[in-house]
């Protein structure tokens, strides 16, 4: 069963053809929200975000992804510039909500098929990286899979320290990449050991004090 949080988009809320539990209409604090469903068992909540007050606020729903699984909410953006910025959407993400829309198909596209990080990374501003604003109110928006120019404009450093004796730091490190490298350009670089030199693959280096920052900075 679902809920449904609903003020300016009560309406089209009203279109869904889902089973319903429980629904609130109006405007309401975040806290409020938190209390009224913190306990509440549902499957998915569809969130209007203007039922939320004072929304263009980020804190304001940095306290529903604290007390709240947000894996279960859909949000409902609405047309304003705050919900509509590359910044705003990259701090909801940040904060683990990935099921953000704009219509009723992106709403039951994301309650058949919720978003993972992976589904909505490439929107995610990381200090030097940027996304448009042209993206940001593309097919994400539409609850679909997407597609972006991300433009990397300098080079970030992931530092890992091994703290035992077994290659747990190697195996972590290659699994980061492997994955890292889905989105981004990742080369990797292992400093005073030579485990890597058994990796047949590209943009594994293997360094020692004197060299490692000469291969960092090429890439």
């Amino acid at each position: 069963m679902n809920v449904i949080v609903a003020n300016k988009y009560q309406s089209m809320l009203e279109g869904l053809q889902i089973d319903v539990i429980k629904s609130l209409n109006g405007e309401f604090e975040a806290d409020e929200i938190v209390n009224q469903f913190q306990n509440f068992f549902y499957q998915r909540m569809i969130l209007d975000i203007t039922a939320i007050k004072n929304y263009q606020d980020i804190r304001n729903l940095q306290k529903l992804s604290i007390s709240l699984d947000m894996s279960k909410v859909i949000l409902l953006l609405d047309d304003s510039p705050e919900s509509s910025s590359p910044s705003y959407l990259s701090k909801l993400i940040s904060m683990g909500i990935y099921n953000f829309t704009r219509n009723l198909d992106g709403i039951m596209y994301l309650y058949n098929n919720p978003n993972s990080y992976r589904d909505v990374a490439q929107y995610q501003q990381l200090d030097n990286f940027t996304t448009t604003a042209a993206q940001a109110q593309g097919a994400a928006m539409r609850g679909a899979p997407m597609n972006s120019n991300v433009a990397m404009q300098m080079t970030r450093v992931i530092g890992v320290k091994n703290v035992t004796d077994s290659s747990g730091a190697t195996t972590l490190i290659y699994m980061m990449k492997k994955h890292l490298e889905k989105n981004y350009s990742v080369g990797v670089v292992e400093v005073n050991k030579r485990d890597f030199m058994f990796f047949k693959e590209k943009d594994i280096y293997s360094a020692d004090d004197s060299n490692a920052q000469s291969i960092i900075n090429a890439h």
